[in-house]
């Protein structure tokens, strides 16, 4: 027996841990990245687009335009899912960026199912092609 109560514990007795805390709460408005990949025509249709908005006086960047573009094309995809057929998809391609929030980015994973695909940028390709075509259809 030792005078020092510490020396008194057995080495190998298992310490105290603290407790684990509990996971910090998502924010609401967290945003995910997205890089889809389009043609060239696509994509100087996309620069033609923000041009268009800078002379309106707007100050935006090509990922809102491409952002703003491709969450119009999930809310009519959820409404007529036929109206989007499949496309090739070729990676290879000049990369766009959006940044659809959490909610968005769950609407595209629903969107995986409903269309059988494995690839979020699968479906995010997808509704790109189909709005770029739509709205250079209305543009004419």
């Amino acid at each position: 027996m030792f005078v020092n109560p510490l020396l008194n514990q057995s080495i190998n007795q298992p310490k105290k841990t603290a407790a684990p805390t509990p996971k910090r709460k998502e924010r609401s408005d967290k945003q995910k990245d997205l890089k889809i990949p389009l043609t060239a025509a696509e994509w100087g249709y996309l620069t033609s687009l923000l041009d268009a908005q800078k002379r309106q006086g707007k100050n935006v960047c090509q990922t809102d335009v491409n952002t703003q573009l491709l969450v119009s094309a999930i809310c009519d995809a959820e409404q007529h899912p036929e109206e989007y057929p499949s496309v090739p998809y070729d990676a290879s391609q000049k990369f766009i960026t959006c940044k659809p929030t959490v909610f968005y980015h769950d609407k595209i994973k629903s969107l995986c199912v409903t269309w059988d695909l494995r690839s979020i940028r699968k479906v995010a390709h997808r509704l790109m092609h189909h709005a770029i075509r739509k709205a250079g259809e209305r543009n004419g």
